[in-house]
């Protein structure tokens, strides 16, 4: 797979390998991760079965089961997502958000809107809604919230909209790889990253004014006929399959998205890309101007999980799967 040209005009790039990842702690508890974050000394994870689980850093220690399958105050039918505040963990699922303590003490809980509503997440004084229009897109917004808790609308910050997917000889064309649009919100900022627009990134406060622009471009690497092999193996191996065929084409773009998710520590964007280097994936460091500060390698390990990294305070954590003892783990090493 080809390595990253980075197009810039200016500036010092360094190049270095994070190296001696460290075993932090086993997660005997988590059935199959499925979302994680490091904020401020806590692991939060979103299981499959469905759980969240609440974790010290150092030292690691399990403790509390915050949610777990059930039709309680606290507890969810389906996987949720995750937003840490600065004061509470918010759980959403399902039209409603649960939020709790940082100490895993359950708080209380409020519906969403419906339909169309993806996320609507404390943000400051003010909330960021994140909506999907019938019109395949995704719209982000701030709003406020009046004195008898009704939400009034003050600005649209991003929109986004979906490739739409293409009909041929009855089936539906189904991409494999797909480009990003995520947020990721930390000390009351809101900061959205889009790849089909290359490395990129825009940064909001909690009003909704800019305050940083991220734009580079890659050279992205072309997908490898020994991925799709690979990919077309598994995939056929699947109870599903055949279900999954009748209705679905496969497709795979010639190219991988310019970075497959990012994330925000101490003023530095980090963006995970798709380029590999033997058992590592390429991580590209900017400050909030747009000056790429560093290109340097972090451990990747392939597996189905949504999202199994978070950075903080320079380390990049991430979950593996211990095969032999058939224990989740949790990992870091320092970003060099």
């Amino acid at each position: 797979m080809k390595i990253a040209f980075l197009c810039i005009a200016s500036g010092i790039m360094l190049l270095s390998v994070s190296v001696f990842p460290k075993k932090i702690g086993s997660l005997p508890d988590a059935a199959k991760p499925l979302f994680m974050e490091v904020n401020n000394g806590q692991l939060v994870i979103s299981d499959q079965a469905p759980k969240v689980l609440l974790y010290s850093i150092s030292p690691f220690k399990f403790q509390k089961e915050l949610s777990r399958r059930g039709d309680g105050p606290s507890e969810c039918n389906a996987v949720p997502q995750l937003v840490i505040g600065k004061n509470y963990i918010y759980l959403y699922e399902l039209g409603r958000c649960i939020y709790f303590n940082r100490d895993g003490t359950y708080k209380n809980q409020f519906r969403i809107p419906q339909p169309h509503n993806i996320l609507l997440a404390p943000l400051g004084d003010n909330f960021l809604w994140i909506k999907r229009p019938p019109e395949d897109g995704m719209e982000m917004s701030i709003y406020s919230q009046s004195q008898n808790k009704e939400f009034q609308y003050k600005k649209l910050i991003y929109l986004y909209r979906f490739d739409k997917n293409k009909s041929f000889g009855g089936k539906i064309e189904y991409p494999i790889v797909k480009d990003y649009c995520g947020t990721v919100l930390h000390d009351d900022r809101v900061f959205i990253g889009d790849s089909k627009r290359g490395l990129y990134v825009e940064g909001f406060d909690s009003n909704g004014n800019q305050f940083c622009k991220i734009r580079l471009y890659i050279e992205k690497s072309k997908i490898s006929e020994e991925y799709k092999e690979d990919w077309m193996k598994r995939a056929k191996q699947d109870k599903l399959w055949s279900y999954f065929s009748n209705i679905y084409t496969v497709v795979f773009p010639e190219y991988y998205p310019s970075f497959y998710r990012f994330d925000e520590d101490n003023g530095k964007i980090y963006f995970l890309t798709y380029n590999k280097k033997n058992a590592n994936r390429e991580l590209l460091i900017t400050d909030f101007k747009g000056k790429l500060l560093k290109r340097t390698w972090v451990p990747w390990v392939e597996n189905e999980m949504y999202t199994n990294f978070s950075i903080e305070n320079g380390k990049f954590y991430y979950i593996i799967d211990n095969e032999e003892s058939e224990v989740w783990e949790l990992h870091a090493v320092d970003i060099q």
